[in-house]
């Protein structure tokens, strides 16, 4: 059958062609889902994604955003036949990505044609783990409790994020502007949660970072280093999965870092189960 590949530079025309197949799958299209909403809420500009849905004979079978103010590109899960048009078309408008980012069977094939066609190196920058939760096992209690941040805990919030930035993203982490605003918003919306021992500083952090209809996404997982190895993450993510299930979420969702095992069993031990692994791309 034939590839084809609409090119939409208004969010609400993608949105009304693909949101029943992105729902079917809310966690594998956080992502996806998450900018596409962020597009349907703001006014266009200059520097506003383009979105391109993949079609094969009547179906739909994939989708990719490419946000140029990041020159990043993102993917859907899609084969090389899919990659290949959507590729062709991307050049044809002069989206040139540096950055690619998205389940790894799909974009490893995207890295490797863009390498191709633009006689660049590929470099792996991150391999991730996409687990989610429905059903929370039993946790190990652990003493404490969990606590919203508030916007007295800016300087807490600031210096845990910064931690987490540092050990997560490194290459650079934000500046400390970025981190005092992301601080600042994210205690605001009281998306950021802390577990707390003792009236001393809290020994984790974890928050929310996007939404869906019906599920949640969570981040910033953050214990400091003279804490670690006490069980207080695993503790304040079920805490916090918990907590966004009974409020009607029907699933959890998180990124763990592949190069980190320990992280990973964690979550397992929680009830997160194992999705696919994402991948980051530079060319």
């Amino acid at each position: 059958m034939s590839i084809q590949i609409t090119h939409d530079e208004n969010p609400q025309a993608f949105w009304g062609a693909n949101a029943s197949n992105l729902l079917e799958s809310e966690s594998l299209h956080t992502l996806l889902l998450d900018l596409t909403h962020k597009e349907l809420r703001c006014a266009s500009t200059e520097n506003s994604p383009h979105f391109f849905t993949v079609g094969e004979g009547e179906s739909i079978v994939g989708q990719s955003i490419y946000d140029p103010s990041q020159e990043q590109l993102h993917l859907s899960p899609m084969h090389w036949g899919h990659v290949d048009a959507l590729g062709k078309t991307l050049l044809e408008i002069d989206c040139l990505p540096k950055r690619l980012h998205g389940p790894a069977g799909a974009v490893e094939i995207a890295a490797d044609w863009f390498a191709s066609s633009r006689n660049l190196t590929k470099r792996l920058v991150q391999r991730f783990g996409l687990y989610e939760l429905r059903h929370l096992k039993t946790p190990t209690p652990k003493s404490g409790t969990m606590v919203c941040g508030r916007g007295e805990d800016q300087g807490i919030a600031q210096s845990y994020l910064l931690g987490f930035m540092k050990e997560c993203f490194p290459n650079p982490p934000p500046g400390a502007e970025k981190i005092s605003s992301l601080a600042k918003t994210i205690l605001e919306n009281k998306a950021l949660y802390f577990w707390k021992t003792t009236e001393e500083a809290p020994v984790a952090m974890a928050g929310k970072i996007r939404d869906t209809p019906s599920t949640v996404s969570l981040s910033m997982v953050f214990v400091p280093p003279e804490e670690r190895g006490k069980g207080y993450s695993g503790a304040l993510v079920a805490a916090l999965s918990q907590h966004y299930l009974d409020q009607g979420k029907k699933a959890c969702n998180l990124f763990a870092d592949l190069d980190h095992p320990v992280s990973n069993r964690i979550y397992t031990e929680l009830g997160y189960d194992y999705l696919t692994e994402f991948r980051v791309y530079e060319l």
